[in-house]
């Protein structure tokens, strides 16, 4: 053609020009596969022959536009070739995709992020409830998704389309009534190199089987009572189980989608949440992790549980979902904090024993004029600490003893018949230093009234009461005797005061008052509310 176009008289460029580009378009389809240059070269070469035999003239000009034709031809053959060569390898690639993709059952898109067109294969049509054949929309796919999924659903999808991250979603569609299949969408936003258009392209494909298996296996753990989630690998909530409701409080409609931490059994604590948070997070660098953390039952009590984190990976390595499961070990830190209780409280109990027969010992020591004496009022005294123990040491749990039983204990071995003992009180709780503290008080006040007072004959009387008022703690012991002696003393009854009036002001933060008659003795101990505090 070209060295027609040559011999032509009166050619001129843009014919020379035409009939060279349609023989190189037919020369790069027509040539053979494997040959293509050196036919074209064969075929550029017979065109110069016949040019340079042929009866028209072939001055410089009309050579040099032969040569042009003939590089022209050459390069654009070769340039259909190869775009040749990528059409094949293209409809290959297409061919095994579509094949691989009809094998897997999963259904294929390209959505366009700006006209909401959507290319959907035959089995994503089938999945999402789409018309066969007709254009679809990505409106079209929402009008066939769960209401509680569509936010969800809106919020994956932009993020993919701003470059955030690949998309990753799982959602329900609407089959009919009441049923409905569990889809899951994994793509990528992709960018046209032509026009610059921004589209969204990936797979669908059924998951239903799946979370029908993660339903029993909630229904199972149901029965052991412990919280079971699935999530996705960012937190977000796909599945709960029916405890997990029940101790969450939350129904359906409220947890769906919703991030797992967000939850109302975590929700009245920014620290408790921002924990279970980490602890979430962790699993992307550490597998498997686990933690306690507090949590809010429904009716408002607080309970403790012992939570687990679990990746599940696809076969490549790919974190497909997360597990977590929270046990209720509400009882087990309720009994380990009162086991610490119980220990601090106890050696507490034993510090005060021994500061207290220690300061014992020394005032015995320092009153007693005799062995003999010293023996006798250390073991009365160690006597009255161990009743006091006793009393204030019956629950080490309740932590506490009542003041009416104290005098009750410390007086029985006084108390005769006919009954000279009056005690007129109610209840009065009172915790383990201060019901030491009342029973070695009591125990002076009885024995020095046993040796000097109204319980030294036969016909004395004794009266205890006290007023537990909104200020103030009054504690009346009263002595009537008709033979008592108010000039009487001796170093026993030295020590016992001394003891009370310690007790009294430096332990319980009181004041005490003593009054001498001939018919008696009257004392009267005032604790202030805050200072008993």
């Amino acid at each position: 053609m070209t060295a027609l176009a040559v011999l032509i008289p009166n050619s001129t460029l843009p014919l020379l020009t035409l009939v060279s580009l349609i023989g190189a378009t037919a020369s790069g389809y027509l040539a053979p596969a494997k040959r293509t240059v050196l036919w074209l070269g064969c075929v550029a070469l017979i065109a110069a022959v016949i040019v340079w035999a042929g009866p028209g003239e072939l001055n410089n000009n009309g050579l040099q536009w032969l040569a042009a034709a003939i590089v022209l031809i050459i390069v654009t053959a070769a340039v259909i070739y190869y775009i040749r060569k990528l059409e094949e390898r293209a409809f290959e690639f297409s061919w095994q995709a579509e094949i691989s993709a009809e094998a897997a059952e999963l259904g294929v898109f390209r959505w366009d992020c700006d006209s909401d067109d959507l290319h959907a294969n035959q089995k994503l049509r089938q999945l999402l409830q789409l018309p066969p054949g007709a254009k679809v929309y990505g409106e079209d796919v929402f009008s066939k998704v769960h209401e509680d999924d569509i936010d969800h659903l809106r919020e994956e999808l932009d993020i993919a389309c701003d470059g955030e991250r690949n998309f990753r979603a799982e959602f329900r569609v609407k089959i009919d009534g009441d049923r409905y299949r569990w889809i899951a969408g994994r793509g990528r936003a992709i960018v046209d190199p032509r026009s610059g258009a921004l589209s969204l392209a990936g797979v669908n494909y059924d998951i239903t089987e799946m979370k029908e298996r993660e339903s029993l296996v909630s229904k199972l753990i149901d029965g052991i009572g412990a919280l079971f989630s699935i999530t996705t690998p960012e937190g977000r909530i796909l599945e709960l189980n029916d405890f997990g409701e029940a101790l969450s409080g939350v129904a359906r409609d409220e947890w769906m989608n919703a991030q797992f931490w967000e939850l109302g059994m975590w929700g009245r604590s920014k620290e408790t949440r921002n924990a279970v948070r980490d602890l979430v997070k962790r699993t992307a660098a550490e597998g498997q992790v686990t933690g306690e953390a507090p949590f809010w039952k429904s009716d408002g009590e607080k309970g403790w549980a012992l939570l687990t984190v679990t990746p599940i990976e696809s076969d490549f390595g790919e974190p497909l979902h997360l597990c977590l499961c929270a046990v209720d070990i509400s009882k087990r830190k309720t009994a380990e904090e009162s086991n610490a209780l119980l220990v601090q409280e106890l050696n507490h109990r034993i510090k005060n024993l021994f500061s207290v027969t220690n300061a014992l010992i020394s005032l015995s020591a320092r009153y007693a004029t005799t062995v003999e004496d010293f023996a006798e009022a250390t073991r009365q005294r160690l006597f009255a600490l161990h009743a006091a123990h006793n009393v204030g040491a019956v629950d080490l749990k309740k932590r506490n003893a009542d003041l009416r039983e104290i005098l009750e204990t410390t007086l029985r071995p006084w108390r005769t018949d006919p009954q000279r003992i009056f005690i007129d009180g109610a209840s009065l709780t009172l915790d383990a230093g201060a019901a030491t503290a009342w029973a070695l008080i009591v125990h002076e006040l009885v024995s020095n009234a046993a040796k000097y007072g109204a319980l030294k004959e036969a016909g004395g009387k004794l009266t205890i009461d006290w007023r537990d008022g909104e200020d103030a703690l009054v504690f009346e012991w009263r002595e009537e005797s008709h033979q008592f002696s108010s000039g009487e003393a001796s170093d026993d009854k030295g020590f016992g005061q001394t003891i009370v009036d310690r007790l009294v002001d430096g332990f319980l933060g009181g004041e005490i008052e003593r009054t001498l008659t001939g018919q008696g003795v009257f004392v009267k101990i005032t604790i202030e509310k805050h200072a008993e505090e």
